[in-house]
Protein backbone atom coordinates (compact mmCIF):
# COMPACT_ATOMS: atom_id res chain seq x y z
CA UNK A 1 0.00 0.00 0.00
CA UNK A 2 1.33 3.80 -0.81
CA UNK A 3 2.56 5.44 1.86
CA UNK A 4 0.63 9.22 1.42
CA UNK A 5 2.22 12.05 2.57
CA UNK A 6 0.00 15.78 1.76
CA UNK A 7 1.65 19.15 2.20
CA UNK A 8 1.04 21.13 5.99
CA UNK A 9 -2.41 22.13 6.68
CA UNK A 10 -4.03 18.45 4.68
CA UNK A 11 -4.53 15.40 6.88
CA UNK A 12 -5.89 11.74 5.53
CA UNK A 13 -8.80 11.28 7.84
CA UNK A 14 -8.60 8.37 10.28
CA UNK A 15 -11.52 6.99 8.24
CA UNK A 16 -9.65 6.26 4.99
CA UNK A 17 -8.91 2.69 4.33
CA UNK A 18 -5.20 2.56 3.93
CA UNK A 19 -4.03 -1.33 3.80
CA UNK A 20 -5.86 -4.05 1.78
CA UNK A 21 -4.52 -7.38 0.56
CA UNK A 22 -4.56 -8.35 -2.82
CA UNK A 23 -4.79 -11.54 -4.86
CA UNK A 24 -2.94 -12.44 -7.94
CA UNK A 25 -3.96 -10.24 -10.79
CA UNK A 26 -6.69 -8.43 -8.91
CA UNK A 27 -6.82 -4.35 -8.19
CA UNK A 28 -8.87 -2.44 -5.81
CA UNK A 29 -9.95 0.69 -5.44
CA UNK A 30 -8.69 3.19 -2.22
CA UNK A 31 -10.49 6.12 -1.09
CA UNK A 32 -8.57 8.92 0.77
CA UNK A 33 -10.97 11.37 2.91
CA UNK A 34 -8.66 14.58 3.08
CA UNK A 35 -9.25 17.24 5.92
CA UNK A 36 -7.88 20.94 5.09
CA UNK A 37 -7.46 23.12 7.16
CA UNK A 38 -7.66 26.34 5.11
CA UNK A 39 -8.62 26.87 1.20
CA UNK A 40 -5.40 26.37 -1.46
CA UNK A 41 -3.76 24.41 -3.23
CA UNK A 42 -1.74 21.20 -1.50
CA UNK A 43 0.45 18.97 -3.31
CA UNK A 44 0.51 15.12 -2.23
CA UNK A 45 2.98 12.54 -2.73
CA UNK A 46 2.24 8.90 -3.13
CA UNK A 47 4.95 6.56 -2.79
CA UNK A 48 5.63 2.65 -1.32
CA UNK A 49 7.03 -0.67 -1.78
CA UNK A 50 5.35 -3.54 -3.62
CA UNK A 51 5.58 -7.16 -2.08
CA UNK A 52 5.11 -10.11 -3.89
CA UNK A 53 6.25 -13.06 -2.12
CA UNK A 54 9.00 -14.95 -1.28
CA UNK A 55 9.56 -15.40 -5.16
CA UNK A 56 9.50 -12.33 -5.71
CA UNK A 57 10.28 -10.03 -3.19
CA UNK A 58 9.75 -6.49 -2.81
CA UNK A 59 10.45 -3.38 -5.18
CA UNK A 60 9.51 0.21 -4.63
CA UNK A 61 6.94 1.64 -6.39
CA UNK A 62 7.59 4.75 -8.27
CA UNK A 63 6.47 7.83 -6.57
CA UNK A 64 3.24 9.98 -7.74
CA UNK A 65 2.95 13.65 -6.81
CA UNK A 66 -0.28 15.20 -7.70
CA UNK A 67 -1.93 18.29 -6.37
CA UNK A 68 -5.06 19.36 -4.74
CA UNK A 69 -7.04 22.61 -4.74
CA UNK A 70 -9.26 23.33 -1.45
CA UNK A 71 -12.22 25.89 -2.21
CA UNK A 72 -14.23 27.20 0.51
CA UNK A 73 -17.94 26.12 0.54
CA UNK A 74 -18.81 29.89 -0.48
CA UNK A 75 -16.33 32.22 -1.63
CA UNK A 76 -17.37 35.04 0.40
CA UNK A 77 -15.19 38.02 -1.70
CA UNK A 78 -14.70 36.84 -5.40
CA UNK A 79 -11.95 38.68 -6.79
CA UNK A 80 -11.78 41.48 -9.43
CA UNK A 81 -9.10 42.17 -12.59
CA UNK A 82 -9.96 44.95 -15.06
CA UNK A 83 -10.66 43.15 -18.63
CA UNK A 84 -10.84 45.67 -21.22
CA UNK A 85 -12.49 49.31 -22.36
CA UNK A 86 -15.68 49.98 -23.73
CA UNK A 87 -16.76 51.98 -26.61
CA UNK A 88 -18.14 54.62 -24.75
CA UNK A 89 -15.05 55.02 -22.25
CA UNK A 90 -16.11 52.65 -19.32
CA UNK A 91 -14.61 49.31 -18.72
CA UNK A 92 -15.15 45.84 -18.32
CA UNK A 93 -13.86 43.71 -15.21
CA UNK A 94 -13.75 39.70 -14.45
CA UNK A 95 -15.39 38.91 -11.49
CA UNK A 96 -14.12 35.67 -10.32
CA UNK A 97 -15.71 33.10 -7.66
CA UNK A 98 -14.39 29.94 -6.80
CA UNK A 99 -17.47 28.35 -4.72
CA UNK A 100 -17.06 24.64 -3.33
CA UNK A 101 -20.37 23.48 -2.35
CA UNK A 102 -22.60 26.59 -1.58
CA UNK A 103 -25.82 25.99 1.35
CA UNK A 104 -28.63 26.95 -1.28
CA UNK A 105 -29.13 26.57 -5.23
CA UNK A 106 -28.56 30.58 -6.29
CA UNK A 107 -25.38 32.76 -4.83
CA UNK A 108 -26.21 36.39 -5.04
CA UNK A 109 -23.58 38.87 -5.60
CA UNK A 110 -22.91 42.78 -4.54
CA UNK A 111 -20.86 45.22 -6.18
CA UNK A 112 -20.32 48.36 -4.79
CA UNK A 113 -17.94 51.24 -5.57
CA UNK A 114 -17.05 54.46 -3.92
CA UNK A 115 -17.45 57.60 -6.71
CA UNK A 116 -20.00 60.05 -7.90
CA UNK A 117 -18.47 59.83 -11.66
CA UNK A 118 -19.12 56.02 -11.86
CA UNK A 119 -22.10 53.61 -12.53
CA UNK A 120 -22.94 50.01 -13.04
CA UNK A 121 -24.34 49.20 -16.19
CA UNK A 122 -25.00 45.71 -15.96
CA UNK A 123 -23.46 41.92 -15.69
CA UNK A 124 -23.32 39.45 -17.40
CA UNK A 125 -24.26 36.32 -17.23
CA UNK A 126 -26.61 37.04 -14.20
CA UNK A 127 -29.76 38.17 -13.00
CA UNK A 128 -29.85 42.15 -11.78
CA UNK A 129 -32.05 41.98 -9.00
CA UNK A 130 -31.10 45.70 -7.45
CA UNK A 131 -29.09 48.88 -9.15
CA UNK A 132 -28.21 52.22 -7.47
CA UNK A 133 -26.28 54.84 -7.22
CA UNK A 134 -26.57 57.67 -4.13
CA UNK A 135 -24.61 59.40 -2.43
CA UNK A 136 -21.39 58.75 -4.46
CA UNK A 137 -21.65 55.26 -3.84
CA UNK A 138 -22.82 52.75 -6.75
CA UNK A 139 -24.48 49.13 -5.66
CA UNK A 140 -25.10 46.33 -8.32
CA UNK A 141 -26.45 43.09 -7.20
CA UNK A 142 -27.52 39.93 -9.60
CA UNK A 143 -28.28 36.56 -8.75
CA UNK A 144 -26.75 33.20 -10.45
CA UNK A 145 -26.80 29.67 -10.35
CA UNK A 146 -24.26 27.59 -8.68
CA UNK A 147 -22.23 25.54 -10.61
CA UNK A 148 -21.86 21.53 -9.85
CA UNK A 149 -19.37 20.06 -9.98
CA UNK A 150 -17.64 23.17 -8.86
CA UNK A 151 -15.99 25.17 -10.96
CA UNK A 152 -14.77 29.03 -11.22
CA UNK A 153 -17.98 31.03 -11.70
CA UNK A 154 -16.72 34.07 -14.04
CA UNK A 155 -18.67 37.30 -14.55
CA UNK A 156 -18.32 40.24 -16.83
CA UNK A 157 -19.12 43.84 -14.82
CA UNK A 158 -19.36 46.79 -16.88
CA UNK A 159 -18.86 50.06 -14.87
CA UNK A 160 -19.80 53.51 -16.83
CA UNK A 161 -18.15 56.84 -16.06
CA UNK A 162 -19.37 59.75 -16.37
CA UNK A 163 -16.29 61.22 -18.24
CA UNK A 164 -13.56 60.42 -19.98
CA UNK A 165 -11.24 57.99 -18.63
CA UNK A 166 -8.31 55.64 -19.64
CA UNK A 167 -6.50 51.99 -19.67
CA UNK A 168 -4.56 53.16 -16.48
CA UNK A 169 -7.46 54.74 -14.51
CA UNK A 170 -9.22 51.66 -14.78
CA UNK A 171 -6.64 49.26 -14.23
CA UNK A 172 -6.08 50.92 -10.68
CA UNK A 173 -9.78 51.37 -10.14
CA UNK A 174 -10.11 47.35 -10.12
CA UNK A 175 -8.72 47.50 -6.23
CA UNK A 176 -11.93 50.02 -4.80
CA UNK A 177 -14.05 47.22 -6.62
CA UNK A 178 -15.29 45.62 -3.51
CA UNK A 179 -17.70 41.91 -4.30
CA UNK A 180 -19.45 39.71 -1.84
CA UNK A 181 -21.26 36.90 -1.81
CA UNK A 182 -23.90 35.15 -0.25
CA UNK A 183 -25.91 31.63 -0.65
CA UNK A 184 -29.72 32.25 -1.30
CA UNK A 185 -32.50 30.04 -1.46
CA UNK A 186 -34.53 30.01 -4.68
Amino acid sequence: MPAVKPTEGLEVSENSQLAQKLSEGASVLVNYNWNPHKRGKYQITFSGTQRAGILRGSRKVPTLSCSLEVWPALDASPSVQYKWLTPNGGAVFLVTAQHGHPPGPLIQYQAVLNGTELSFAGVNPGTVTHRSHAGGVAVLMWQAEAKYPPSAQQFELTINPATKTNEEYWSKLASRIRIDAQSVEK
